[in-house]
């Protein structure tokens, strides 16, 4: 049975706008939708996990404060062409229907291959999301620009595009607004959208609105079934955690057998650089997608400190997970220091405390173990400025 609510048109308006405020740039991940012919140049397009729409919701309107409902049909028998030929398969289509208690109800439908295995999730997960942008919720997603940039020999993309200011949540906070411009992946201004919006040669893909293109596996940007600040389970036995490759001579020299970062790259576009080859594909594409978020140095650190373990070419799955671990760990202590700053009385005081850390910029964090001081240290700053207030 549906619940009743009633709400006034302003409190309305006021869940309305919140859901349409724009995600964490941590939130928001990056996949190729489509390739020219050289397999050179990717179209990419932004996009944020199904958990990031459910915990917005959560916030905004209580886990009690809404609901979906699903239904599931197929479409059978289908043609498909794959790289091993022709293959006979079929649809999985989700119907969602999203209710927000107070406000209303709105529906929209995903699909998927049937021979892919999942199938089902990425038919739900592109159903929901497409039935929560009628609030308003992801909506600015269908805004961006068409993107296209250079692909690797893997078809991953060697930069990302940082994010135009109306597609990150404002901050009024000084301090929250100098955490912003330290934390790399982010921007003050600008476009996603390159000045040559077309490759130079034609796509072989037909065209669709950006946000509406349908899932892909190769080089997508997915973490493990959450936002980047959610890794999935690890396996603790897979590797030894990353060494200080700064500090350690041994871990320098061990590290130094996987390719190493160029220093003429900037901490805006970070080189995608991986310790060998990743046998499963989509773990490729999620640990190449951190290098923006966190910054060349702490990526690099990650890698090569992981490399160090490595005594074979290829990072199997389970090493792949745990240096997701490693990665995800990294990007969730960036992201608590920078709310940690919007509690700061003033910038002068983050940038004190990253100076004594001998920390330029939160896009430049040398070592996994100095996020954790890192964060001791604001978290002292902001206690010691709440008392003095008290």
């Amino acid at each position: 049975m549906e619940r009743t609510v009633a709400l006034t048109p302003e409190q309305r308006d006021a869940v309305l706008a919140k859901l349409r405020v724009p995600f964490e740039p941590s939130e928001v991940l990056w996949r190729v939708s489509a390739t020219s012919k050289t397999k050179k140049k990717g179209r990419i397009v932004p996009y944020a996990d199904k958990r990031s729409y459910t915990d917005r919701l959560n916030a905004v309107c209580t886990p009690a404060g809404w609901s979906q409902t699903l239904a599931v049909t197929t479409v059978s028998p289908i043609q498909r062409k794959t790289k091993v030929g022709i293959i006979q398969t079929g649809k999985v289509i989700v119907s969602c229907t999203v209710t927000i208690f107070g406000i209303g109800t709105r529906e929209s439908s995903g699909e998927g291959w049937a021979d892919d295995e999942n199938a089902m999730t990425r038919a739900e997960a592109q159903a929901f999301k497409r039935a929560c942008s009628e609030f308003g919720l992801g909506r600015y997603f269908y805004d961006f620009g068409e993107a296209w940039v250079d692909l690797n020999e893997y078809g991953d993309p060697l930069r990302i595009p940082p994010l135009p200011s109306w597609a990150v949540p404002l901050k009024t906070n000084s301090a929250a607004a100098l955490a912003k411009s330290l934390t790399p992946g982010r921007a003050n201004n600008g476009s996603v959208a390159p000045a040559n919006r077309q490759p130079p040669e034609q796509s072989n893909n037909p065209k669709r609105p950006a946000a509406q293109q349908p899932p892909s596996n190769r080089g997508q940007r997915k973490p493990p079934q959450g936002t980047p600040a959610t890794p999935p389970p690890q396996n603790r036995n897979a590797a030894a955690a990353p060494q200080d490759t700064t500090a350690n001579p041994t871990a320098r020299n061990q590290a130094a057998t996987a390719p190493q970062m160029k220093a003429s790259h900037s901490a805006a576009n970070p080189p995608i650089v991986l310790p060998a080859e990743i046998a499963d594909p989509k773990l490729k594409a999620q640990i190449a997608g951190y290098s923006q978020l966190l910054g060349a140095a702490l990526y690099g650190n990650i890698v090569h400190g992981t490399a160090a373990a490595l005594k074979s070419g290829v990072i199997t799955g389970d090493l792949a997970t745990r240096l997701l671990d490693f990665m995800g760990r990294a990007a969730r202590g960036i992201e608590e220091i920078r709310k940690l700053a919007e509690q700061l009385p003033s910038a002068e005081i983050f940038r004190q405390i990253l100076d004594a850390h001998n920390v330029s910029s939160l896009a430049e964090i040398p070592t996994l173990h100095a996020v954790p001081a890192l964060i001791a240290s604001v978290q002292a700053a902001v206690a010691g400025a709440q008392g003095s207030v008290a």
